[in-house]
């Protein structure tokens, strides 16, 4: 199976937003971030920071995923390339496999193609954000060699949760 990453254009942007908004409102809803309700607040609210000038907004790139055998979009990627206290470094803002292509190997091919490419702008370092409840996304990323840098924690509190728990 070959992976093919095709600029996205501006309908795929936004097939890529209805797609996978709902995805990330979810997560957000797992991971105790928001509620239903808060979610798609906090979804426009972060777009609309990180990209002013949607598909168009510099120093981010957007790829459909593609099978290169059916050209079937079967995901999307969306990384950065940022300047941080000095150093040029990429950030993989979202990796979205639909759920129906998910460990079949196209993540896996995607990063080994965006990590080629990084080299190649002689980028060494790369970040990326995943939620604690995701397992498979972060087995993944280790498996990859990626290792955390930094964690948050949370603890839900009820009437009836020990001092000590």
């Amino acid at each position: 199976m070959t992976t093919i990453l095709k600029p996205m254009s501006e309908s795929a942007y936004l097939r890529y937003l209805d797609e996978s908004i709902a995805y990330y409102a979810n997560d957000l809803v797992l991971g105790k971030i928001a509620t239903e309700e808060g979610a798609s607040e906090k979804l426009r609210s972060d777009l609309s920071r990180l990209l002013p000038q949607g598909l168009d907004t510099p120093n981010n790139f957007f790829f459909e995923v593609q099978d290169e055998n059916t050209n079937q979009v079967v995901g999307y990627f969306w990384y950065t390339i940022q300047t941080k206290l000095g150093n040029r470094l990429a950030f993989i803002s979202d990796i979205w496999i639909k759920p129906e292509f998910q460990r079949q190997g196209y993540a896996t091919n995607v990063f080994g193609m965006f990590e080629d490419r990084m080299k190649e702008l002689e980028i060494v370092d790369v970040g990326l954000h995943v939620f604690g409840h995701n397992k498979k996304a972060r087995a993944l990323y280790e498996k990859l060699g990626y290792a955390p840098t930094s964690m948050q924690m949370r603890k839900t509190l009820t009437q009836d949760t020990p001092l000590n728990s």
